[in-house]
């Protein structure tokens, strides 16, 4: 049998406004080990000492699980932006969550957030249950379709405040679903969505949701672009490794995290986001 390859290393993440690079969010540093399998845990962090969760990507040879089995860069972004904002974000769902870094990074940054984490396939769903148990994290989870917004209902015991989804619009047909689950969950209390995607892949799908929001829901939409600055830190203890298994872990989380965007040199891949707010005007009451 094979022993378990695992390889660590340590990145942080840095996020910038695009217009001016000034800084735009909490620095993340994420610790990683990689197993050869295709299970890998990683432990992310705040600032310096700050508080530390585990987050469990799945195995590549788990059914059912879609893409959202691992971390996607769009997701690192908006939960560096989103760091200063935990604490006022009242009752907030996550939709599209994967393995939940975001939904994770409120529930650890704020005593006050409640979070409800889900993703409409079950596997995804029940590794985000175990992950929450093991960081002793106050957050639920729930299985939701956002394709079907009054499945929404099973969820949403009344509205939410604030609603957040990273990477999660891929395609035209996706625009109108999530629109009008946005609408569902946050009009009636007046709140607020957050929605990153990588201008890589999803810059005009993202444009077009929110042309829809404005126009057939009523809905103040907002657009901003960001950088997401990564930089590749000392390689830390390892067991049975080669040189070459090192560099391949360099270039797995290099691609994976930034390589889309332009490396600046030095290590430090750049990966550009929007991050679209969305508010609902409280609708009147008597």
């Amino acid at each position: 049998m094979l022993a378990s390859l695992i390889v660590s290393l340590s990145m942080s993440y840095t996020l910038l406004r695009a217009s001016d690079r000034s800084l735009a969010g909490t620095g993340l540093r994420h610790t990683s080990g990689r197993i050869v399998n295709g299970l890998s845990e990683s432990k992310f962090s705040f600032g310096d000492g700050g508080e530390t969760f585990t987050i469990s990507e799945i195995s590549d040879y788990e059914e059912g699980c879609g893409i959202g089995r691992n971390i996607w860069e769009a997701s690192v972004a908006l939960s560096c932006f989103l760091a200063s904002y935990s604490e006022s974000m009242g009752r907030t769902l996550e939709i599209g969550a994967g393995v939940g870094l975001v939904g994770h990074s409120i529930a650890s940054n704020s005593s006050k957030a409640r979070v409800v984490m889900t993703d409409h396939f079950a596997p995804l769903v029940d590794n985000l249950a175990s992950s929450l148990l093991r960081n002793d994290l106050k957050a639920t989870t729930a299985l939701l379709d956002w394709r079907e917004p009054e499945l929404a209902d099973a969820v949403a015991s009344g509205s939410f405040d604030t609603v957040v989804g990273a990477d999660v619009i891929y395609y035209y047909p996706d625009v109108k679903p999530i629109a009008a689950i946005l609408q569902h969950l946050l009009a009636e209390a007046g709140g607020t969505a957050w929605i990153a995607s990588p201008d890589y892949r999803a810059a005009e799908i993202g444009q077009a949701l929110a042309a829809t929001l404005r126009d057939k829901h009523g809905a103040i939409v907002d657009e901003e672009k960001y950088i997401l600055v990564s930089e590749v830190g000392e390689i830390g203890d390892e067991a049975e490794q080669t040189e070459t298994d090192k560099e391949d872990a360099i270039v797995h989380r290099r691609d994976f995290f930034g390589g889309a965007g332009n490396d600046s040199g030095g290590g430090e891949p750049e990966a550009g986001h929007s991050i679209f707010r969305v508010r609902f005007p409280a609708v009147a009451k008597g």
